[in-house]
């Protein structure tokens, strides 16, 4: 059965639970941010509008996880191929890898002591030092914007859920469970425009001098049109936090090494 023809076959009620929950998030988040003033004017204190627009999200969010619940397992239902498979288990590793470089470093959970302390006369202190395995230093100010994840989208948290999610539906062979977990790509393009241009209005913050020409929305479209000068691939890489993309990578190799066992088994 073709894709055209298994969308076509969805029933109705199924396609609205897939796709209207995301819908209402999607505008739910940018009405309420985009006219604050007015619903906080209108509603007598900015601390009525945050309840609000909590209340609102809370919702939105809910319905989302409710739509999900109601056409998980659902048919129509399309084979998962060995390469739907394999792009399913990169996008999940690349959306993990992206969550991973907003944690703090991760690092090695001792250091080399330089000079062992003396604990007495003709005895030295162990040459390995315990220390705590996430590195909460700030970053240095004088590291030029932008950096690290950034360098990928000024987005990134918004477009490695996306990239988590579509994987999960490249996934799934319920076609209307895949048709929800496609949500998230929709709201990483038209919210991620959207908090964009509220930035370069000033609503809510602002850009860094220079910052939104030198990154793009879009993951590596800067990158690849050389808005970060030459080499920006090697610097990310210097830049990334290593050992959470490791970490990140490997949760995503055990996630797909499960799934194969689990299809081995049930052949």
């Amino acid at each position: 059965m073709s894709l055209s023809s298994s969308l076509s076959s969805v029933s109705p009620r199924h396609l609205r639970l897939s796709l209207l929950p995301w819908l209402f998030l999607l505008c739910e988040n940018a009405l309420l941010s985009e006219f604050r003033p007015a619903v906080a004017s209108a509603l007598g204190s900015d601390d009525l509008y945050l309840y609000l627009y909590a209340w609102g999200s809370t919702m939105a969010s809910g319905a989302v996880l409710y739509g999900y619940c109601m056409v998980r397992g659902r048919g129509p239902f399309l084979v998962v191929t060995p390469a739907r498979r394999a792009a399913g288990a990169l996008l999940q590793a690349a959306g993990l890898v992206g969550f991973s470089q907003l944690a703090p470093p991760l690092r090695a959970p001792f250091e080399a002591v330089t000079e062992a302390p003396s604990l007495s006369a003709g005895v030295t202190g162990p040459p390995l030092a315990l220390r705590c395995p996430f590195d909460f230093s700030p970053p240095t100010a004088s590291a030029p914007a932008p950096t690290g994840i950034a360098r990928v989208s000024r987005n990134a948290p918004l477009y490695s859920l996306a990239s988590l999610s579509l994987g999960s539906a490249l996934l799934s062979p319920s076609l209307p469970a895949a048709l929800c977990l496609s949500g998230p790509l929709l709201i990483a393009a038209a919210g991620g425009a959207h908090r964009d241009s509220r930035l370069r209005r000033g609503i809510g913050g602002s850009f860094p001098p220079g910052f939104e020409a030198r990154t793009s929305s879009v993951p590596f479209l800067a990158m690849l049109e050389g808005r970060q000068g030459g080499g920006a691939f090697g610097r990310l890489g210097e830049e990334g936090r290593g050992w959470n993309a490791a970490l990140a990578a490997a949760v995503a190799g055990g996630l797909a090494l499960r799934r194969g066992r689990a299809k081995a088994a049930s052949w």
